[in-house]
């Protein structure tokens, strides 16, 4: 999930910190939170681990993309999803491809915020958006395409993402256009 990117540091972690707060007092499962790091790309990563095994919080302050957001993950992720959208401004694919128009080739990784905002279902809008970048002259605009479109999992992208590949220069584009058509396969 994209979240409001003005939150960074002390203020993200209290803010999602507040979030599970409010979530476990409305009968959620605790959460506390873990640690910080920063990881080699240069990320800030804040964790919170779930009472039971496997659950976990991540916010991530992404540089590269100049933007924030949340990998949830366990048994109960569907139901804390409505608790983390509201209290942390959660970002819809409209605002993401919005803030794109004109960004995407200052941040060509910004695209891959389209697949953190609900892969989960089709969005015939971002798909739109990542085909088109998937014809873009520049590779690093590829790149982030397919990066996003193998992340997205959606079999709509199959067709232009086979398209790219069979004009593709680019060793690197083409090898994780590859990767993408066999996630998709």
């Amino acid at each position: 999930m994209v979240i409001d990117p003005d939150l960074s540091g002390a203020e993200l972690v209290e803010a999602v910190d507040g979030t599970l707060a409010a979530a476990e007092a409305e009968g959620q499962r605790p959460f506390a939170y873990a640690d910080s790091e920063i990881d080699e790309s240069g990320c800030a990563i804040h964790l919170w681990f779930g009472a039971e095994e496997g659950e976990e919080v991540k916010a991530v302050e992404d540089p590269l993309m100049a933007a924030n957001y949340l990998l949830y993950q366990g048994p109960n992720a569907e139901a804390l999803e409505p608790w983390l959208a509201r209290g942390l401004g959660r970002r819809t694919a409209d605002q993401v491809r919005a803030d794109l128009v004109g960004a995407v080739h200052i941040y060509p990784q910004r695209l891959m915020l389209l697949a953190f905002c609900d892969s989960r279902r089709f969005d015939a809008e971002s798909a739109k958006l990542v085909a088109q970048c998937l014809k873009d002259p520049n590779p690093d605009i590829r790149l982030a395409a397919v990066n996003c479109a193998a992340l997205v999992k959606w079999p709509e992208l199959e067709s232009a993402i086979t398209t790219a590949l069979a004009v593709e220069s680019d060793e690197r584009v083409a090898r994780t256009l590859r990767y993408a058509l066999s996630v998709l396969g």
